[in-house]
């Protein structure tokens, strides 16, 4: 205690001295952060999604996903770069200006070489600033696929006969009839979209 006293003495008289001396210390500088106004948007690029899991997929067998998006802004904006997360995936891509209005794709493919669960990032860059993508699942080893597809086959087979017994039902029946119909209908939406692209 009495070397805090003494202590706070002797800085109280050094500050004396020195402000009667006319040497006031000048206040301490707070270092001052430049403010930067950025104009980006990253919202102009709209892409249909961002995330795509493969399920289960064999091992040494690689597997694509096509990302699409588009410039929903008033603006252009280039894409700069497409970067994966690590060698086993491998963006392809077209680099440059995209008008507002006009769409592009980037297409990821997973080598799958190593067995076990995956997910892996690839990194748009563009000038309204980053786009994370992600592409994930389970790469298994030969025997493990092939048990998995003969497993699946299985399951698939009883929900079809499942559905088919649900489909004679009254309320089946509705349903099949529902479905059908927009299945038509989105037929022929899509056909008439892709002879509108002509």
């Amino acid at each position: 205690m009495k070397h805090l006293i003494l202590n706070l003495i002797l800085i109280s008289g050094l500050s004396t001295q020195l402000v009667a001396q006319g040497e006031l210390l000048p206040p301490p500088q707070i270092p001052t952060v430049p403010v930067v106004i950025s104009n980006q948007n990253i919202e102009i690029v709209q892409f249909d999604t961002k995330s795509h899991d493969f399920g289960n997929i064999k091992q040494s067998t690689p597997v694509s996903f096509t990302y699409n998006f588009k410039n929903v802004g008033t603006k252009s904006f280039t894409l700069d770069n497409v970067s994966a997360s690590c060698g086993c995936t491998t963006p392809n891509w077209k680099g440059g200006e995209y008008k507002a209005g006009s769409d592009g794709t980037i297409t990821a493919t997973f080598n799958a070489s190593s067995p076990g669960t995956f997910s892996k990032n690839v990194t748009v860059q563009t000038s309204e600033g980053q786009v994370i993508l992600s592409i994930s699942g389970i790469v298994l080893s030969e025997p493990e696929y092939s048990a998995y597809l003969v497993q699946k086959q299985a399951d698939d087979a009883k929900k079809a006969a499942e559905l088919e017994v649900y489909y004679k039902t009254k309320e089946g029946k509705k349903v099949k009839k529902n479905l059908d119909k927009a299945a038509k209908k989105k037929a022929k939406e899509d056909a008439k979209k892709l002879k509108e692209k002509k």
